[in-house]
């Protein structure tokens, strides 16, 4: 038996996608977190994606390990892609698997390979639809601040062919994209309505737009097969790639707030961080969404290596004049491994200064919109589910204008990055 386990509180997407590759294989696994259950396990896998989590993951491996010391550990995910080097020399780590986890994890089950697996699934069509079955759904289906019904990730593709100084894909995936076929995209949201009354679907997409035919494939089946479903791209689009039709289409297909992910309004610090498009593209696209009714928001990174006062004020500019419905202004993650972790002795701008940075953005961002936002919520309520979710987004404004006099922690924007 193979056991699982997922340390964090998000939906285990890739635990799920694995667990359903080794059922298909005829190998026995479940999925579980804490408190652990390991009678049965000869193998358990640990997923270790995020630094944050990472003397989690430790402790975990290690007590699993001192109780159940014939036990199999197994590390996968970005962190322990990153570095697994260091993590394999740990007494109670037995094996690291760098990269895509479903055929290292089926090699480990037949008891094949070393300490360290470096795998690459090139056509994830043969892996089949996540193995929702195995664990709790009603602890992930849920109604975010930012969303309209409740809802769930959903990931139909892997990888990402950008090289974003901040990021920690490439861990996983190097450089390399892979969608999934329409279809079978398609299949998995329906299953989940059907199973699960799931109407509203966040793509979790480290990049969903890059095959621009696929993505419409993906629309014309949602309306093809008239699921009325609401979807999201919480994660970014890569906004270069998009088009004033293919944001025509997936409205149609119930797309109704697209994330763009501008990062900096300074081209300099752009460049820095990997995004060298012009912010005309996307000052287009989004003045075009709104006026066909669909929600935008930017996401804008504060912080970062080589980034001056002046520099922000540019993003902040930007924000306020690209016509984006709602601006959200994260303070830089450093994540080890990254360009930006090599480069942390360059921040020029941290702790309490970004913070009065960042919740003065906010104020100066959301009082620009004040004076326009009659207008412009006029144009996005199209039905009276549209007039509850503009309420519930004048509800957050106002908490996070709140927050900011208060002195607190800005009620931000619920996005993984």
């Amino acid at each position: 038996m193979i056991v699982l386990i997922n340390p964090t509180a998000y939906i285990p997407c890739g635990l799920m996608s694995i667990a359903a590759f080794l059922r298909k294989h005829g190998v026995m696994v479940r999925i579980q977190d804490h408190p652990f259950n390991l009678d049965d396990a000869e193998i358990v896998g640990i997923s270790s994606m995020f630094d944050k989590y990472e003397d989690k993951v430790k402790a975990w491996a290690e007590y699993i390990k001192r109780n159940n010391p014939e036990t199999t550990i197994v590390l996968g995910g970005n962190h322990a892609s990153t570095f697994a080097e260091e993590l394999i020399k740990l007494p109670y780590i037995d094996k690291v698997v760098v990269g895509e986890g479903e055929y290292a994890m089926l090699k480990i089950a037949t008891r094949e390979g070393g300490g360290i697996y470096k795998e690459s699934f090139l056509n994830i069509n043969e892996i089949p639809m996540p193995a929702y079955d195995l664990v709790d759904m009603s602890k992930y289906i849920g109604k975010a601040p930012y969303s309209l019904r409740a809802n769930i990730p959903i990931v139909s593709s892997r990888g990402c062919p950008n090289d974003c100084a901040y990021c920690t894909v490439k861990a996983i995936w190097n450089r390399t994209w892979r969608g999934k076929k329409p279809s079978y995209v398609v299949d998995e949201i329906e299953y989940l309505k059907n199973t699960y009354g799931v109407t509203e679907f966040s793509f979790f997409d480290d990049s969903v737009s890059i095959d621009k035919q696929r993505l419409e494939g993906i629309c014309n089946e949602i309306i093809r097969r008239k699921l009325k479903i609401k979807w999201t791209t919480p994660n970014g689009v890569a906004y270069w790639t998009l088009s004033k039709p293919l944001v025509k289409l997936m409205k149609k297909a119930g797309c109704y707030r697209l994330t763009f992910g501008i990062e900096s309004g300074q081209p300099r610090i752009r460049s820095y961080v990997g995004k060298d498009y012009l912010l005309a593209q996307a000052t287009k696209l989004i003045k075009y969404a709104n006026s066909i009714g669909m929600w935008t928001i930017t996401t804008n990174i504060i912080g970062l290596p080589y980034e001056n006062l002046k520099d922000m004020e540019q993003t902040l500019k930007y924000a306020k004049d690209c016509g984006t419905d709602f601006a959200c202004f994260y303070q830089l993650t450093i994540h080890k491994g990254t360009k930006v972790y090599k480069d942390r002795d360059k921040i020029l701008i941290k702790g309490k200064e970004l913070d009065h940075i960042e919740k003065r953005m906010y104020k100066d961002f959301i009082m620009s919109r004040v004076w326009s936002a009659p207008f412009r919520l006029l144009g996005k309520i199209r039905s009276w589910e549209d007039f509850k979710y503009t309420i519930q987004l004048i509800k957050q404004a106002i908490k996070i204008l709140i927050r900011v006099k208060q002195k607190k922690g800005c009620l931000l924007y619920d996005n993984t990055r």
